[in-house]
C-alpha cells in the first residue's frame, strides 16, 4: 500500500487507484513468491504467477 500511495503522489493524486495497486504488485511481491518444484520444472516465471493473480483479483 505504501508503494501505491507513493506512486499516486508522484502522479499528483492524493487517492490510490486500482491501477496504482496493480502497477506495484510485481515489484513489491516478486521477492515474496516461491515456486514449487513443478512450477520450476515447467518454466513458470514468478512474473507469470503475479500477472495471473492480478487478473484473478481484478474486478470486472
Amino acid at each position: 500500500m505504501l508503494a501505491s500511495k507513493a506512486r499516486a503522489l508522484m502522479q499528483g493524486r492524493l487517492a490510490v487507484t486500482r491501477d496504482d495497486i496493480a502497477a506495484m504488485l510485481l515489484p513489491v511481491l516478486a521477492h515474496r513468491v516461491l515456486r514449487n518444484f513443478e512450477a520450476e520444472a515447467d518454466g513458470v516465471a514468478i512474473a507469470d504467477i503475479l500477472h495471473a493473480l492480478r487478473e484473478h483479483i481484478r474486478p470486472d
